[in-house]
C-alpha cells in the first residue's frame, strides 16, 4: 500500500502545535477515538518513548504497541508498531507557515511477509479511504484542542 498523507493548518506557534500533538500522555484527552494510552518507559516523550495505545479503529477497539523512533522538536516525529506481519510507519511533520502551523501526517505500511504482501495486494486499496480519515479526524482533534487552548 503506498503511503497515505493528510494535512491541516492550525492557528497556533509551531512549537505550541509540536507540544500538544507530541503529548502522548494526554492525548487521549483530546483525540476522540482514543480510549487508552499506557505508557511502557518512563521519562519524558522522545526518542525510544513507547507506549500501548487502544483506540477505536474501523468501528472496533483495536490495541498496538508503539515506539517513538525519530524525535526532532518542534520539527517532526516519527512513530512505529509491528503487527500482522507488516510495519508501520507514522510520521508526522509540524512546519510553521501564515502566522500558524502546517501539520502533515504520512501512514505507511511495509508487509515483512509473504501473507501480509498478499493482503496489502487484496485489501490495500479498501484501507487507503478508511486510514485517511483517521488521520484527518485525529488532526482535526488536534487543531481543536489546540486552538481552544489559545482560546482560553
Amino acid at each position: 500500500m503506498s503511503a497515505v498523507t493528510e494535512s491541516v493548518w492550525i492557528d497556533a506557534p509551531q512549537e505550541e502545535v509540536f507540544r500538544k500533538g507530541s503529548d502522548l500522555p494526554h492525548c487521549e484527552e483530546w483525540i476522540e477515538e482514543i480510549i487508552r494510552i499506557e505508557l511502557l518507559t518512563e521519562g519524558p516523550v522522545g526518542t525510544g518513548t513507547r507506549w500501548r495505545e487502544t483506540r477505536m479503529m474501523f468501528g472496533k477497539q483495536s490495541t498496538e504497541e508503539m515506539s517513538i523512533t525519530r524525535f526532532e522538536p518542534p520539527q517532526m516525529y516519527q512513530a512505529e508498531a509491528y503487527n500482522c506481519g507488516s510495519q508501520y510507519i507514522t510520521q508526522i511533520h509540524f512546519a510553521a507557515e501564515n502566522g500558524g502551523t502546517k501539520v502533515t501526517s504520512n501512514f505507511n505500511c511495509v508487509p515483512q511477509t509473504f501473507f501480509a504482501k498478499i493482503m496489502v495486494c487484496l485489501t490495500g486499496w479498501m484501507m487507503k479511504g478508511m486510514l485517511r480519515k483517521m488521520l484527518l479526524k485525529d488532526m482535526t482533534d488536534l487543531k481543536s484542542a489546540v486552538e481552544a487552548d489559545a482560546a482560553s
